[in-house]
Protein backbone atom coordinates (compact mmCIF):
# COMPACT_ATOMS: atom_id res chain seq x y z
CA UNK A 1 0.00 0.00 0.00
CA UNK A 2 1.18 3.23 -0.65
CA UNK A 3 2.04 5.43 2.37
CA UNK A 4 0.80 9.11 1.35
CA UNK A 5 -1.96 10.46 -1.10
CA UNK A 6 -1.51 13.69 -2.31
CA UNK A 7 -4.82 15.63 -2.37
CA UNK A 8 -5.39 19.63 -3.62
CA UNK A 9 -1.30 19.50 -3.67
CA UNK A 10 -1.40 18.47 0.04
CA UNK A 11 0.26 15.38 1.25
CA UNK A 12 -1.55 12.88 3.67
CA UNK A 13 -0.54 9.72 5.25
CA UNK A 14 -2.05 6.87 4.53
CA UNK A 15 -0.39 4.74 6.59
CA UNK A 16 -2.71 4.73 9.55
CA UNK A 17 -6.01 3.11 9.48
CA UNK A 18 -8.46 5.68 10.69
CA UNK A 19 -6.89 7.86 7.96
CA UNK A 20 -8.08 5.18 5.45
CA UNK A 21 -11.44 4.50 6.98
CA UNK A 22 -11.67 8.26 6.62
CA UNK A 23 -11.21 8.08 2.81
CA UNK A 24 -13.39 5.61 2.47
CA UNK A 25 -16.22 6.91 4.52
CA UNK A 26 -15.49 10.22 2.54
CA UNK A 27 -15.86 8.58 -0.90
CA UNK A 28 -19.07 6.64 0.04
CA UNK A 29 -20.70 9.57 1.00
CA UNK A 30 -19.76 11.98 -1.71
CA UNK A 31 -21.00 9.28 -4.17
CA UNK A 32 -24.31 9.19 -1.80
CA UNK A 33 -24.56 13.01 -2.53
CA UNK A 34 -23.78 12.79 -6.24
CA UNK A 35 -26.77 9.85 -6.29
CA UNK A 36 -29.17 12.13 -4.70
CA UNK A 37 -28.51 15.11 -6.67
CA UNK A 38 -29.07 13.57 -9.83
CA UNK A 39 -31.99 11.11 -9.21
CA UNK A 40 -33.38 14.51 -8.19
CA UNK A 41 -31.98 16.24 -11.69
CA UNK A 42 -34.06 13.89 -13.70
CA UNK A 43 -34.10 10.40 -11.99
CA UNK A 44 -31.20 9.49 -13.91
CA UNK A 45 -32.57 9.57 -17.44
CA UNK A 46 -29.20 10.94 -18.94
CA UNK A 47 -26.68 11.57 -15.65
CA UNK A 48 -26.89 8.16 -14.66
CA UNK A 49 -24.08 7.81 -17.25
CA UNK A 50 -22.05 10.53 -15.57
CA UNK A 51 -22.82 8.61 -12.40
CA UNK A 52 -21.13 5.81 -13.74
CA UNK A 53 -17.86 7.44 -14.78
CA UNK A 54 -17.68 9.09 -11.67
CA UNK A 55 -17.69 5.82 -9.98
CA UNK A 56 -15.13 4.61 -12.24
CA UNK A 57 -12.59 7.33 -11.57
CA UNK A 58 -13.16 7.66 -8.01
CA UNK A 59 -11.99 3.74 -8.57
CA UNK A 60 -9.18 4.39 -10.50
CA UNK A 61 -7.78 7.59 -8.66
CA UNK A 62 -8.20 6.70 -5.11
CA UNK A 63 -8.28 3.12 -4.60
CA UNK A 64 -6.69 1.74 -7.04
CA UNK A 65 -9.42 -0.85 -8.41
CA UNK A 66 -7.86 -2.80 -11.39
CA UNK A 67 -5.56 0.11 -12.75
CA UNK A 68 -2.21 0.81 -12.29
CA UNK A 69 -1.99 2.99 -9.33
CA UNK A 70 -3.78 4.22 -6.06
CA UNK A 71 -3.83 2.99 -2.77
CA UNK A 72 -4.27 -0.60 -3.09
CA UNK A 73 -1.49 -3.50 -4.13
CA UNK A 74 -2.63 -6.55 -5.43
CA UNK A 75 -2.55 -9.61 -2.91
CA UNK A 76 -0.14 -11.12 -4.43
CA UNK A 77 2.61 -8.75 -4.06
CA UNK A 78 3.25 -8.39 -7.31
CA UNK A 79 2.36 -5.50 -9.96
CA UNK A 80 -0.48 -6.25 -12.40
CA UNK A 81 0.63 -7.68 -15.95
CA UNK A 82 -0.39 -5.81 -18.40
CA UNK A 83 -1.99 -7.25 -21.22
CA UNK A 84 -0.66 -7.79 -24.46
CA UNK A 85 -4.28 -9.03 -26.13
CA UNK A 86 -5.22 -7.10 -28.96
CA UNK A 87 -8.46 -4.69 -28.56
CA UNK A 88 -12.00 -6.09 -28.44
CA UNK A 89 -13.22 -4.07 -31.26
CA UNK A 90 -9.89 -4.58 -33.96
CA UNK A 91 -10.44 -8.74 -33.11
CA UNK A 92 -14.17 -7.90 -33.51
CA UNK A 93 -13.72 -5.84 -36.90
CA UNK A 94 -11.30 -8.72 -38.28
CA UNK A 95 -8.88 -5.99 -38.70
CA UNK A 96 -6.25 -7.26 -36.41
CA UNK A 97 -3.04 -9.19 -37.92
CA UNK A 98 -1.03 -11.75 -35.27
CA UNK A 99 3.15 -10.95 -35.73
Amino acid sequence: MKAELVLVGKRVDMAPQAHRRTLVVFIYATLTALMAALFLADRWRTTGYYLVIATFLVNRLFLGGYNFGGLIKPFSGKPPQRSEAPPFLLLALRVYRPG
